[in-house]
């Protein structure tokens, strides 16, 4: 365990693989156990607004697929089989957001640095020797407030 230091502490979180459907029953009882009403449009800008207001900075981690009429017809395929294979799981695909929305609703609600990683940037940054087989699919999200 860290020593307190006296500085102020910044926030993190980290969403990764949590469905969004999940991500609304944690705001809601994030806004109850605070009675606070986080009330910007949709959960997961709600929770993000949430985690922009802390005080001393704070940082989220997110991930999200795109709209699944976004892909290529030759992605398409591929998006559906992953799709069908990650719903037999338990773990629908249930929101798709558009990047550049994205980036501006987190802008918003108070987060200055935006880091959104698409498949491009993830084959490039984590598996630099496979080919990059789609330009639209999964992406990972980076924001923080400072």
């Amino acid at each position: 365990m860290a020593k307190d230091s006296g500085e102020p502490q910044s926030h993190g979180f980290g969403l990764l693989g949590i469905g969004h459907h999940e991500v609304c029953d944690a705001v809601e009882r994030i806004e109850e156990k605070m009675r606070v009403d986080l009330s910007a449009q949709g959960a997961q800008l709600r929770l993000d607004g949430f985690i922009a207001a802390l005080p001393n900075g704070a940082e989220v981690v997110f991930d999200y697929s795109d709209p699944p009429d976004s892909p290529s017809p030759e992605s398409r395929s591929s998006h559906d089989m992953r799709a069908v294979r990650v719903e037999k799981l338990g773990e629908p695909w249930l929101t798709h957001l558009e990047a550049e929305e994205l980036r501006a609703k987190l802008q918003t609600v108070g987060f200055r640095e935006v880091e959104d990683l698409g498949p491009p940037q993830i084959v490039g940054r984590y598996f630099p020797n496979r080919p990059i087989s789609s330009e639209k699919g999964g992406h990972v999200v980076r924001a923080a407030t400072a």
